[in-house]
């Protein structure tokens, strides 16, 4: 057994992440360092110089350990999360009791992207449960691996959908709903392919830059609110300007650390 060894920034981890498990990784533990840097450590069977090749850019480096069961090991070790009031994020091979006053959400790693540990994502399913009323249509924009979409049918929205423009994260997506026994349509598109109107909530954990260009589409598409995350706060304020440009208004902002998460609905005319 192998292990490749990356160096990356805390905002290039999740995307890290999901590229490892797409190249059938058996594993992957995180190791934090100081400052805004950690180290991935991911499990392969054997050495493979393409592999560090496609990732020179975080100074790969191959570790050799003694045989043992380090796909179990690495299972056992990620516990599942608690993500604010009401929900428990736990992989799928985890059978924990759920505690009293929580929903479980499964996350599936290796399918799709995201693993729901980013600072964003969590701030996302914070907002979701505070903003989401009961019955809500609910639109999971840019879905990834469709955590927050199965996550807003869990807390009792009425209808979810979810779309991504990667066509291999629909189906990731969809394979994941199935398997979680969800029926959540996901199709290939953005937000431009959306009616006026159709959804009480939008749900876009994407990018500042992607946000911005689709700001006055959210805001067409949302009867009540949208929840928007994916960006830090360097990039608050030319965010907040595109939107109030497009007739959002921000009514609630969620941070942690350098993350932040933003409600905005839709107010006077852009």
């Amino acid at each position: 057994m192998v292990s490749l060894i990356l160096a990356c920034r805390e905002e290039q981890k999740d995307q890290l992440i999901a590229d490892l498990w797409e190249r059938a990784t058996l594993g992957i533990r995180e190791e934090d360092l100081p400052g805004s840097e950690c180290l991935l450590h991911a499990f392969f069977d054997r050495e493979d110089p393409a592999l560090a090749e496609a990732f020179a850019t975080h100074r790969p480096e191959w570790r050799t350990h003694e045989d043992r069961d380090w796909v179990a090991m690495f299972q056992d070790a990620w516990e599942p999360m608690e993500c604010g009031k009401r929900i428990l994020l736990a992989p799928e091979w985890r059978e924990d009791q759920v505690p009293p006053g929580r929903t479980r959400v499964t996350i599936h790693p290796g399918l799709g992207y995201g693993t729901g540990r980013h600072q964003s994502t969590r701030l996302s399913l914070e907002a979701l449960e505070e903003q989401l009323a009961p019955g809500d249509t609910v639109l999971d924009l840019g879905c990834g691996a469709g955590i927050l979409a199965s996550a807003a049918l869990r807390l009792g929205a009425g209808r979810v959908m979810a779309c991504d423009i990667d066509p291999e994260a629909v189906t990731a997506a969809s394979r994941n709903f199935a398997s979680d026994g969800l029926e959540i349509p996901a199709f290939i598109g953005s937000a431009r392919s959306i009616r006026s109107g159709a959804f009480d909530l939008v749900l876009a954990n994407i990018n500042a830059a992607t946000i911005s260009h689709l700001a006055a589409d959210l805001r067409r598409i949302a009867r009540r609110a949208v929840i928007l995350a994916g960006f830090t706060d360097r990039d608050r304020q030319v965010l907040a300007t595109r939107l109030g440009a497009a007739g959002l208004e921000i009514r609630r902002e969620y941070a942690m650390q350098e993350w932040l998460c933003t409600v905005a609905a839709p107010g006077g005319e852009p």
